[in-house]
């Protein structure tokens, strides 16, 4: 990778540092956020902060949809699974994640891995592996759309929110984060009939 590769976590507690850890010292990778749960991982998404995502089968919350939402924000996902339970890895491969990864895995296979899902096409929108009828995403300028834009994509108006506090304040990432997710939440919800 030549440029600085932005990925967050979103793993269980039992791994989250050591796998944090060495995921920082894979070259070419910067890890921008560590989120404690599903609410933070979808918000950091959908306000464009990474372009991969690693996330654990034990992590509460996350299922089928909470994938199918990470891939429609045209993110790349992968996941990490209790080593010795193959019934998590074969779970994540349910839920639509192609490059799946015991979460002790060292750090050569972490960054051989992320290299080998930067070069693969994105799953289209809400495809996933076990869906028949799903097709590869391409690769192109849609691939690098970012949730962020899917306004401007379909012709509206944006609006920007700001949370501010002063230096030192605590809570502002969280806010932020949190506000943004329910954002969109709420407008995914509104646009679905």
């Amino acid at each position: 990778m030549s440029e600085s590769l932005p990925l967050l976590t979103a793993v269980g507690h039992r791994w989250e540092a050591d796998l944090a850890e060495r995921l920082g010292r894979c070259p070419g990778v910067h890890l921008v956020r560590r989120c404690a749960d599903v609410a933070e991982l979808l918000g950091a998404v959908e306000a464009g902060l990474c372009a991969v995502v690693v996330v654990s089968s034990d992590l509460r919350g996350v299922d089928r949809d909470v994938v199918g939402r990470l891939h429609d924000a045209g993110t790349r996902v992968l996941g990490v699974h209790p080593p010795g339970q193959p019934e998590a890895a074969d779970r994540l491969a349910a839920w639509g994640l192609r490059h799946v990864l015991p979460a002790d895995a060292g750090q050569d296979r972490l960054a051989h891995e992320i290299d080998v899902l930067c070069a693969s096409p994105l799953p289209g929108a809400g495809a996933v592996a076990d869906d028949p009828g799903a097709s590869p995403g391409t690769t192109g300028d849609a691939d690098r759309a970012h949730a962020g834009d899917a306004g401007a994509q379909r012709g509206e108006d944006g609006r920007v929110v700001a949370v501010w506090g002063p230096t030192g304040a605590p809570g502002r990432t969280t806010v932020a984060v949190t506000l943004a997710a329910e954002l969109a939440r709420i407008a995914s919800m509104v646009a679905t009939p």
